[in-house]
């Protein structure tokens, strides 16, 4: 016995300094990502968001509970420092270190006992699923940094102070900030019950109720009121299927691991099932609260399969993991066994991001021109050398708003269309067409500039609506001058 005490002591000394070394390693990986390339649709949202934002203007104020305004508003201060693409780049990374930061703190608020060894582990693991987004300036991050601050506040006792955070998530992103407030509510109510405590509920639930209402009346105010019904329940109703199918794997898509993620609610809804009637009361406060907020987020993976919200699936995750593997039991280590696929796939998406972006750094060098494509380069090129003229951001078959928007952040003036104020998805209505239509023919819009290549949304494209409008004005009245590559055509008025 006491000589396997001193294997396992020696292989601690051993792994301590190797966690840490592999800390810093993805960090430093997390920091070259800085000149990903930029062909992000999140990305170019976000930074021309806050450009305009900068200059002035209030864009998307129609889809403001879809969007980011909280993560538009960070951006534009940090853009009166330096204009440049990279400065939010940095932010964004930032902002990766923080929640993972958070994460780790709370994990050792809850668990009080945690070695050195498992912290280092945590770390390793919470930076591998983080980084293996890139650097897409993704909303979720800033939401999710927020749910767990206020988690980690709430169990200090200041109440106020992490309803506060509760709220700044919502704003950042309104349906993370709702999973959270709902399980964490759900779970001081559970909390009351079992221990009899009502004055306690009845003190949080006014305090959050005041808060919810001053976020509704500012939203209201800003949007409109009738656009909180719009944002709500019309556009995801009308925009988004109701129906999905589960995708089949594909070792490309982090939404295609469904399955995973279905196992994981499976296997966590069984731990806390067993945790409650083990101790025969509430349990865990935190799993209770945990398991809420990922099936949540479960949820919201599988309406709107996304690249970003399966990276938090896989980080709230290994959060909830270090946080109830306590006894290395059986059905502990069961719970894990998806966990680790999901983070051998986690290692493999980083990488990949990683090779990609050394070989666009060994062509461009670093720079802002390494941040994109070379045929993106060219029209950035063409853009500023016509800033004089009008230009008109679209795609084949208007399905989406599919283009780089980053470009944008490149062209100087304002661009002249509506099509720049919508959201996936809505070019397929007749209204939003002709509406587009009828710019183009008053301004006089001289470029158009359209995405060629296919994409995985939901929506369905003009070809299937048969509602092809837009399509057939540009092909009567503009005609092609010049292909940047494979993927772009553009066009000029007759």
């Amino acid at each position: 016995m006491p000589e396997r005490s001193y294997v396992n002591s020696a292989l601690v000394r051993i792994l301590n300094p190797v966690l840490l070394i592999l800390s810093f390693a993805l960090i430093a990986a997390g920091a070259l990502l800085i000149f990903q390339n930029a062909s992000l649709y999140d990305e170019g949202i976000s930074a021309v968001a806050a450009k305009r934002i900068a200059g002035g203007e209030m864009p998307y104020k129609d889809y403001w509970l879809i969007y980011t305004p909280l993560q538009f508003f960070l951006y534009s201060f940090f853009l009166k420092i330096s204009d440049q693409l990279i400065m939010l780049r940095v932010v964004d990374f930032v902002i990766k270190l923080l929640t993972v930061y958070i994460a780790i703190k709370l994990i050792k608020q809850d668990r009080k006992r945690i070695s050195l060894l498992e912290e280092r582990m945590a770390t390793v693991c919470l930076l591998l699923v983080i980084f293996s987004s890139g650097i897409a300036m993704y909303p979720i991050f800033l939401s999710v940094l927020l749910c767990l601050l206020a988690y980690v506040v709430f169990r200090r006792g200041r109440i106020i102070f992490g309803c506060a955070l509760s709220v700044l998530a919502i704003l950042s992103k309104f349906e993370v900030g709702l999973f959270f407030s709902v399980a964490f509510g759900v779970t001081l109510l559970q909390e009351a019950i079992m221990t009899k405590q009502f004055r306690t509920l009845i003190k949080y639930a006014v305090v959050i109720l005041i808060l919810l209402a001053a976020v509704i009346l500012l939203m209201g105010t800003f949007m409109g009121f009738g656009q909180i019904y719009e944002c709500l329940i019309y556009f995801p109703k009308n925009i988004y299927p109701a129906t999905r199918k589960i995708p089949f794997p594909a070792f490309d898509k982090f939404s295609s691991y469904a399955y995973l993620v279905i196992v994981s609610a499976g296997m966590l809804i069984l731990y806390w099932l067993y945790s409650f009637f083990k101790k025969k009361g509430p349990g865990s406060f935190f799993l209770t609260c945990f398991t809420l907020f990922y099936l949540g987020m479960a949820y919201k993976l599988f309406i709107r399969p996304s690249f970003a919200n399966a990276v938090m699936i896989i980080f709230l995750l290994v959060i909830i993991g270090f946080c109830i593997i306590k006894d290395r039991k059986s059905l502990d280590a069961a719970f894990l066994m998806p966990i680790l696929l999901l983070l051998l796939f986690s290692g493999y998406k980083l990488f990949f991001f990683l090779g990609h972006t050394v070989e666009k750094v060994k062509v461009y060098g670093f720079s802002e021109k390494c941040l994109n494509d070379p045929d993106e380069n060219d029209i950035i090129d063409f853009i500023k050398a016509h800033q004089d003229s009008s230009f008109y951001f679209g795609v084949i078959n208007h399905d989406r708003v599919a283009y780089n928007p980053v470009m944008f952040y490149f062209f100087e003036k304002k661009v002249p269309t509506y099509y720049q104020e919508l959201h996936p998805g809505q070019v397929t209505t007749t209204s939003v067409q002709q509406h587009i239509v009828e710019e183009l023919e008053k301004g006089k819009v001289q470029y158009v500039l359209l995405l060629n290549t296919e994409f995985n949304e939901p929506n369905k494209s003009s070809t299937d609506t048969h509602i092809e409008i837009l399509d057939q004005y540009i092909r009567g009245h503009y005609t092609t001058v010049r292909q940047f590559g494979m993927n772009y055509t553009l066009m000029q008025l007759k």
